[in-house]
């Protein structure tokens, strides 16, 4: 018999962590950049401007993920969640079973009584925290992407924020626009030499 496996529906959602999947690997289609929580950085040392055809410098790739490294930090991870669980509901427990054991309390039901409120007004506060913190990301990358998106729209070129808030972002390439992009804002003397079709992104007219 094939063994059953339990999944608990919106629970990735609700709980808003970066590290419950690995970033995606990056395809022909779309470039994947990791976030890197040790040095609150996205990895970008593999990049090249191969990887786009020309369309975006190494120069152009730090700049955006600069941006994104201002706000991603602020996202609430899955560490900083089980660490403030720990000591706001574990560790209480924990003190109210040690002073059950040692009988300490005269009326243990109602020191139980006070803690069962507590569990619940601070599970409410801690979810509710988290979610105003994620929404607050969510706004301020949205300004970002809409400064920087033009740009490389016009370029044949899209970035992407996992709904999720996973712990990468994503640059998609319009493989079957790019060529005639390029045609039309290519200009001979925005060339850089060794490079036929590299224009750098801040020189574009929207």
């Amino acid at each position: 018999m094939d063994p059953i496996t339990i999944t608990f529906p919106g629970f990735k959602r609700l709980l808003g962590c970066q590290s419950f999947e690995d970033p995606p690997s990056s395809s022909d289609s779309v470039i994947v950049f990791p976030w890197n929580s040790s040095h609150q950085k996205f990895d970008r040392k593999f990049y090249s401007s191969d990887l786009t055809q020309g369309r975006a410098s190494s120069d152009d790739i730090n700049q955006v993920l600069t941006l994104f490294e201002l706000i991603f930090p602020r996202i609430p991870s899955s560490s900083i969640f089980l660490t403030s669980w720990t000591l706001r509901f574990l560790f209480p427990m924990i003190v109210m079973i040690l002073f059950e054991l040692n009988r300490v309390f005269r009326n243990s039901d109602f020191a139980w009584s006070l803690l069962s409120i507590y569990w619940v007004v601070g599970l409410i506060h801690l979810f509710s925290e988290r979610y105003e913190k994620r929404e607050q990301a969510k706004a301020e990358l949205e300004e970002v992407l809409k400064m920087v998106q033009p740009a490389y729209i016009k370029r044949g070129l899209r970035w992407r924020v996992p709904e999720e808030l996973g712990g990468w972002i994503e640059l998609m390439k319009d493989e079957n626009g790019s060529e005639q992009l390029s045609i039309l804002i290519v200009k001979p003397d925005e060339c850089v030499e060794g490079d036929s079709q590299y224009v750098a992104l801040q020189d574009i007219k929207e």
